[in-house]
């Protein structure tokens, strides 16, 4: 198992030349790196009605391959999307409290993330020379923009938008709150709910460009449904719909591992939380 190690210790940080950029994606030359940033390496694919453009090809390996740079390098507390040993249930867990609860998400948060905020990324936080930071940014976005489909885009968009999840870690924390993160769903539990710590967090995601959808509130006594888990009197469950689909009996894989993952998530002890935070 690969160790963690701070975002300094990455094979990306302070990369000045495209040369070792290949060598370390494992290309052979720069020529044929640079070829790849081309949109004809994406492929369009509709699932359940929703539009994905994964890479393929040469491509597919250069993104996984990223993939597993990146997932090495730590990450904060509150993150807990494409990160070893966390998930939407351990996401959901950090809540369990008898806490009120207010959750919000980003719009469109991969289609609304630019290959400039890429760009950024590899040029300031990773201290890639220009060029590198260029080219890493075009081999990543299609259109201009993150696809929905690639195995690095969910790391990439949180990296991209670090500065912005930690102010909204640290305020929430101001007023004694407990906020995670699972992808673009901010979910923020207190003692006590504050509208006006949600007018912030809301206007935040407004000021680094994105737009989110309409909030939700729980209040202590009610149900609270955090990334697809349903906690309530300190047990844990999934939502009608995943029993919906396995009555539905989809094909046997399909309901052999949504099985194991509703008995999972039903046999899960909630923590105990103290009143104190």
């Amino acid at each position: 198992m690969s160790k963690k190690y701070p975002i300094d210790q990455s094979p990306f940080y302070c990369l000045r030349s495209k040369k070792k950029l290949a060598e370390l994606l494992g290309i052979s030359s720069v020529s044929k790196l640079q070829k790849l940033s081309s949109d004809d390496f994406y492929k369009e694919v509709v699932n359940d009605g929703k539009k994905f453009t994964p890479p393929v090809g040469v491509l597919r390996y250069v993104h996984n391959r990223i993939q597993i740079l990146l997932s090495r390098i730590v990450t904060p507390d509150y993150l807990h999307s494409a990160v070893k040993g966390r998930s939407n249930l351990t996401n959901a867990l950090s809540h369990s409290d008898a806490y009120g609860m207010v959750k919000t998400d980003i719009r469109q948060f991969f289609p609304s993330t630019p290959a400039s905020k890429i760009k950024r990324f590899f040029l300031y936080q990773m201290r890639c020379s220009p060029d590198v930071a260029c080219l890493l940014s075009e081999l990543l976005t299609v259109g201009g923009f993150l696809p929905k489909g690639s195995p690095c885009s969910t790391t990439l968009a949180f990296w991209a938008n670090k500065q912005m999840f930690d102010e909204l870690y640290q305020i929430s924390k101001s007023v004694n709150a407990n906020l995670t993160l699972y992808v673009d769903d901010v979910s923020v539990s207190m003692k006590g709910l504050d509208s006006n710590l949600l007018r912030r967090i809301n206007g935040i995601i407004r000021r680094n460009g994105y737009q989110h959808h309409k909030h939700r509130i729980y209040r202590p006594s009610q149900p609270k449904v955090v990334t697809g888990i349903v906690l309530q009197n300190g047990k844990c469950r999934v939502k009608k719909g995943v029993y919906r689909k396995l009555r539905n009996g989809e094909d046997s894989d399909s309901s052999k591992g949504r099985r194991a993952y509703i008995q999972h998530v039903e046999s899960t002890i909630t923590p105990h939380f103290d009143d104190k935070r």
